[in-house]
């Protein structure tokens, strides 16, 4: 048993994550009929990474499994990372530091003292101790002095980059690639959101210049070309991988900011397949997927894998 096999086998971590089929709900449409006659050769998938792990879900098993192993390797005991209040990175990062008997000190992005969210709950039930910053401090978090001064200020072992998003991490996404290779060869379109950068670099970064399908990033927060920034730069320097691009309309107005069209996007989808979503990630990504089935963005017979990337701690939202 290798290191990786290990580790996934002591936090009970389930991979590969299954894919399933689903059937589109055409939620709100006022002409269905029409809607599910556009859309009718198109079959759609979704990756259920959320599945992966009740805490440890989504893609933050895959891009923390590099820093685990350094953690076990190096007998780290103090780690230090960014997010923010709903930071699926830093919830799943608190959980495996618990386990791990590391401390855990995170930089939040906003004040949250006396409106903790779940995530945050959870962090602090876990021991991590949360540092609340404000915006302009916390566009700070990719300075290397800055981020050399906090780590010599809290004496941690370890600084893990904000939603795990380095190479090392980037280097941990390749199992998904693996895997929707494997359980949908065919994939015309892939969906992930983007909050980091990470996931997407990462798939990026491990796709192959002969892989046929088109990578779709759903921003869930405004950055329209800083987000494309921080893809690239985590990029490795001989990507082949092109056929890639964000789109940046359904962010609903902000990191962490919902609407009731989004709420009732989300009760609806979920009633119609059985799939829970949150307002932070997945449902602004299965969002965005029913907005551009609409449009007829996809051409006939195309086969769209959307990826649920967990983080259903965030669900009261």
């Amino acid at each position: 048993m290798n290191k990786t096999e290990a580790a996934q086998k002591r936090f009970n971590i389930n991979l590969p994550s299954p894919i399933e089929r689903i059937t589109w709900p055409g939620i709100g449409n006022t002409n269905a009929s029409l809607y599910n006659e556009v859309n009718e050769t198109i079959e759609i998938y979704v990756k259920r990474d959320d599945l992966i792990h009740p805490v440890i879900s989504g893609n933050k098993w895959r891009k923390l499994l590099p820093f685990v192993s350094e953690m076990q390797s190096k007998n780290v005991q103090h780690v230090l990372s960014f997010g923010g209040g709903y930071s699926n990175h830093l919830h799943a990062l608190a959980y495996l530091c618990d386990q791990l008997n590391i401390k855990l000190s995170a930089i939040i992005r906003g004040d949250y003292t006396h409106n903790l969210s779940p995530t945050l709950q959870d962090m602090k039930r876990w021991g991590a101790e949360l540092r609340f910053v404000n915006r302009i401090e916390y566009k700070q978090r990719h300075d290397p002095q800055y981020c050399q001064a906090l780590q010599n200020q809290f004496q941690a072992d370890l600084l893990i980059p904000e939603g795990g998003s380095h190479a090392r991490g980037i280097e941990g996404v390749k199992s998904f690639v693996d895997e929707f290779r494997q359980q949908l060869p065919k994939a015309t379109h892939v969906i992930v959101p983007v909050a980091s950068g990470g996931t997407m670099a990462g798939i990026i970064g491990n796709a192959l210049r002969s892989d046929v399908f088109n990578l779709i990033g759903i921003a869930v927060l405004k950055g329209e070309s800083y987000l494309e920034d921080l893809v690239n730069e985590l990029l490795p320097p001989k990507s082949e991988f092109t056929d890639w691009h964000i789109e940046h309309e359904y962010h609903h107005k902000g990191y962490a900011k919902s609407s009731e069209t989004l709420q009732a996007f989300m009760r609806h989808f979920e009633n119609h397949t059985n799939i829970p979503l949150e307002a932070v990630y997945s449902g602004k990504c299965f969002y965005a997927l029913d907005q551009l089935l609409r449009k007829q963005y996809f051409p006939a017979n195309s086969k769209i894998m959307i990826t649920h990337t967990g983080g259903l701690q965030g669900k009261t939202r």
